[in-house]
């Protein structure tokens, strides 16, 4: 999983709450859609069965209506709570088939694509084909497949396990989490940089072992943190032993849901931002080539292709976690972890034992509330200032202080609310770009990017 990978999940999405403005549609609409969507149906259950005096057989009419309303009732809190649900009463006397059961599947895999189109084409192709429920983001490059999916258990694995079946795929690991519903709008399958470092540095050796960072398991990244917080082995002891150095390659919001102990907080929005010249990672130029360094993000990919990067700076002892932070809390549990885990989907938060389908109580977080500096609650918001569009962590008192917003300052904004769709997501905020300035310098910014990245492959091509 990858910060650049959600910039339109994180800024774009606004972190998937409902709308509560725009006009009166958008309002009403809005007021429907804070109100828990099983109570929706089961309040028409409710009406239907008091209007009828009794339920219907499954057989009449009335009580096919009656069922169906059950069915949607009960899969809508099915999708909410994670329970399972299953109804007896059907239309004609028939079984209504237990859900399936839905569920988040990431991936990533490191090797040389000869032709990345045709890698894409053939991805296109087995899904039209296999007519799969699955959403998210599948990117192919010639560096390889970055994805995170949602969708039933068989369907994704399925994916998965035909992505494995490719030629120079078989040693792809994946890993399965549960999930209340689907995680993703849509699916995004496309061909580009698998990270965002990769859009201006195509040219790291990413697909090079021996040129990345050592893999290590959960048990013995456990150890490491256990050296790296001692009182032992600091650098220039007389034992000669260099104390690891513990850093995350995350974004700072991410670090503020939660992060390993001992670990400072990253200086980057963004992973694209995260510097790559001498003041590697933004200060370890005093640090000795020879220090053990333990680095470590969501999944694992952030941390490989940027240790290639710590390689060209003469560092010599690079440690990844292997799977990354979800891989440790599956296997070693949350010791060494403080707070919940950020994840690039619309769950925005899950806890440290990973099951975003249990009913656990409120997530916690790291950093303080911003509005109070009271202890905050997982997930981030983001400011319903269309303008601001803050990413903002809050405690339950403070969440509906200022009607969504991040400050007292932008409940006075121009342009608080957007346009809720009818899946219940926002409106992109490229939607809004030809009224706002600030928008507009971001699009402009984002081309001459594209532009600058597009003449240096045209150089190198020459």
């Amino acid at each position: 999983s990858d910060g650049s990978m959600a910039a339109t999940v994180v800024r774009s999405a606004s972190g998937f709450r409902g709308s509560t403005g725009g006009g009166a549609r958008e309002r009403a609409e809005a007021g429907r859609a804070r109100v828990p969507a099983q109570s929706l149906a089961g309040r028409n259950l409710d009406r239907l069965s008091k209007t009828m005096g009794t339920v219907g057989s499954p057989g009449c009419p009335q009580g096919r209506k009656v069922a169906q309303l059950a069915k949607r009732s009960f899969q809508r809190k099915a999708l909410t709570t994670g329970s399972v649900y299953c109804s007896a009463a059907a239309g004609d006397g028939e079984s209504v088939a237990e859900p399936p059961k839905y569920c988040v599947v990431n991936f990533y895999h490191l090797v040389d694509v000869a032709d990345e189109k045709a890698e894409l084409e053939a991805h296109e192709a087995f899904l039209g084909e296999a007519k799969l429920d699955v959403k998210g983001r599948v990117f192919i490059s010639e560096h390889g497949v970055n994805a995170q999916l949602s969708g039933p258990e068989a369907d994704a694995v399925r994916y998965a396990e035909w992505i494995k079946s490719r030629p120079n795929f078989s040693d792809l690991c994946y890993r399965v989490f549960p999930s209340p519903g689907h995680a993703f709008p849509k699916l995004v399958l496309r061909n580009k940089a698998l990270v965002s470092l990769l859009r201006e540095m195509d040219d790291l050796p990413v697909t090079k072992p021996d040129q990345r960072a050592e893999k290590v398991s959960p048990q013995r990244w456990r150890a490491m943190l256990e050296e790296a917080s001692s009182e032992k082995g600091q650098p220039g002891d007389g034992d000669g032993r260099l104390k690891p150095l513990l850093i995350d390659v995350r974004n700072d919001y991410e670090w503020d849901t939660g992060h390993f102990q001992g670990a400072e907080r990253p200086n980057e929005y963004n992973f694209i931002e995260t510097p790559v010249g001498q003041d590697v990672y933004g200060g370890l130029g005093d640090v000795e080539k020879e220090r053990p360094i333990m680095m470590y993000c969501t999944g694992g990919i952030r941390c490989d292709i940027y240790s290639t990067v710590m390689r060209r700076q003469g560092f010599k002892n690079l440690y990844t976690l292997e799977g990354g932070i979800q891989n440790y809390l599956r296997e070693e549990g949350p010791d060494h972890w403080k707070g919940s885990l950020y994840v690039f989907d619309s769950r925005m938060a899950v806890p440290p034992h990973l099951d975003s389908t249990r009913e656990d109580g409120s997530l916690s977080a790291v950093a303080p509330c911003a509005i109070c500096g009271g202890t905050a609650e997982a997930p981030h918001l983001n400011c319903d200032n269309v303008d601001c569009n803050k990413l903002f962590l809050a405690c339950e008192k403070c969440k509906p202080k200022y009607s969504g917003c991040c400050c007292k300052e932008c409940t006075n904004a121009p342009r608080l609310l957007r346009p809720i769709k009818k899946d219940g997501y926002y409106a992109k905020l490229h939607t809004y770009s030809e009224t706002d300035d600030e928008l507009k310098r971001q699009r402009e910014d984002r081309e001459a990017l594209e532009e600058k990245i597009r003449r240096k492959k045209a150089a190198k091509a020459a």
